[in-house]
């Protein structure tokens, strides 16, 4: 969830999943936004790994909605 609304395409491309340990397998799956583009929903393809870690990432080039950030 963010605290204001986002724009889908740069946050989609600044995110990543990927697991902890070993090589940092990245995790695919499908997004899906709510009406106000604040909450965010990652859905894995596939069943992630019991026990295993993974680090979820936003990097900067992620945008509000207004384009001002």
């Amino acid at each position: 969830t963010f605290s204001q609304p986002m724009d889908p395409e740069s946050t989609e491309a600044a995110l990543s999943i990927a697991k902890t340990e070993g090589d940092g397998t990245p995790v695919e799956g499908e997004i899906v936004w709510d009406i106000l583009q604040k909450t965010l929903t990652f859905t894995p393809t596939t069943a992630l790994e019991f026990g295993a870690s993974y680090t979820l990432r936003v990097e900067t080039e992620a945008q509000p909605a207004s384009r001002q950030g």
